[in-house]
């Protein structure tokens, strides 16, 4: 069985390597780190991840930036991107996931035990276009997830 690839990029080498290691604990996903945002491109294209965990604010290109060029190319236009950031609170991401803008973010500093529900989440099959707001719980069993997506003010529960 294949495990889904995630790439993160992000300047910060210890937060990466953090990031990292709690994935590959969960031996659920192949992980790889790029720390230069002028080099996610080539990084994403060699790889070919299904997610990518992208900082927003890094030198050289920002998240945002490294997104566009994800997007725009053919070979990787529908890759997955959770954006990681300090500029939001963890009372607006307390849950986990959070979408603005169309965009998912997830707040630093992270909960290894929500992260994994979160991607989960993300790796989903919810089109990126449809503006989701997503609550990723600890669980008491750790393999067992409830994950609540709400849509539209239409709220649905998968268990």
């Amino acid at each position: 069985m294949n495990k889904p690839r995630i790439l993160i990029v992000d300047d910060d080498e210890g937060f990466s390597r953090l990031v990292q290691l709690v994935l590959e604990k969960a031996k659920l996903y192949e992980v790889k780190i790029e720390n230069r945002s002028l080099n996610a491109l080539a990084a994403a294209r060699k790889f070919k991840p299904e997610l990518i965990l992208l900082d927003v604010d890094m030198p050289g290109f920002d998240g945002g930036e490294v997104a566009r060029q994800v997007r725009e190319d053919a070979a990787l236009w529908d890759t997955k991107i959770v954006f990681f950031t300090s500029l939001l609170s963890q009372q607006e991401t307390r849950k986990g996931l959070v979408s603005r803008g169309g965009e998912l973010f997830f707040s630093k500093p992270l909960d290894p035990s929500v992260l994994i529900r979160c991607i989960e989440t993300a790796l989903s099959h919810i089109p990126a276009e449809v503006p989701i707001a997503v609550e990723c719980r600890p669980q008491h069993d750790p393999v067992v997830a409830r994950t609540r997506i709400h849509r539209n003010n239409q709220h649905l529960r998968r268990d």
